[in-house]
């Protein structure tokens, strides 16, 4: 597994960001994880049990939800990383993109680390809208990335995707955040020192979102994207393919690294 490269930066760590709206309540997750770590998130989402459920092609909501409830719980709660949510319950008029985008650099303030690169998933746009949120509230912005689909390319993504929408439906449906496993506070009751500074820095600011430079490259099939993950791609728009889509270095690392569940998983792909 190779390290995130910007130039001559290396990062060994990531923060993927992942939200879900349902009803009035948005839900922001962030899974933070070592490179290495990652080959445990993805073990994890294999063994939660649905075999029609395929990393580095479903997403959340391609499963539907009441009828595999298990599926979200099992993965929540089995999730070997940390899963830092928080929760707005609306009724304030906010649009889920700017409530998003806030919560994304609420959670990320507390997370920031020198060898992190934050994954925001999705395009230009919501980068630009996390970057406006979170320049009100750090003294500097941490190095950040889009990437398109981010769920189908990195695990910890993916991770975010489905607890994101677990916790929603759970939320929306006990109207209360309070009785939620893990916990997912109130935004403005959580960061109420910092919720209004960040609202205030998306619609005002003028900080300019600057991708850091990590390479970008993009998957057409399943192969492919396994690849870019492997290799430490994102995904950013219009842009090259892997020059192979050849898995046999990916299951030879989860050989050795004692994933034989994940190398059998691969070498049917």
């Amino acid at each position: 597994m190779k390290d995130f490269v910007a130039d001559d930066v290396a990062f060994s760590r990531s923060i993927a960001l992942d939200a879900s709206t349902v009803d009035s309540v948005t839900v922001t997750v962030a899974v933070p994880a070592t490179r290495t770590e990652e080959w445990d998130v993805l073990d994890s989402l294999y063994d939660a049990g649905k075999s029609d459920f395929r990393p580095f092609l479903h997403k959340a909501n391609d499963i539907q939800y009441g009828s595999n409830y298990g599926f979200f719980e099992t993965v929540l709660r089995n999730a070997p990383t940390p899963i830092l949510a928080t929760t707005h319950l609306g009724r304030d008029g906010s649009s889920p993109e700017r409530v998003e985008a806030v919560q994304s650099a609420l959670l990320v303030s507390d997370l920031a680390h020198s060898e992190s690169l934050v994954l925001v998933d999705g395009g230009e746009t919501k980068a630009e809208a996390f970057t406006r949120a979170i320049d009100g509230i750090v003294s500097d912005v941490p190095p950040t990335t889009h990437c398109v689909s981010a769920e189908q390319y990195f695990p910890t993504a993916l991770l975010a995707d489905i607890c994101a929408s677990h916790l929603a439906h759970q939320i929306a449906d006990a109207s209360d955040s309070t009785t939620i496993t893990p916990a997912a506070p109130e935004s403005k009751t959580e960061y109420a020192d910092r919720w209004g500074k960040a609202y205030s820095s998306l619609i005002d600011a003028r900080e300019k979102y600057e991708r850091t430079p990590v390479s970008a490259k993009r998957g057409r099939t399943v192969r492919e994207r396994i690849r870019c993950w492997y290799e430490g791609h994102v995904a950013v728009g219009n842009g090259d393919y892997p020059m192979t889509d050849s898995l046999t270095p990916v299951m030879n690392s989860a050989e050795e690294r004692g994933f034989s569940q994940l190398a059998d998983q691969f070498s049917e792909i």
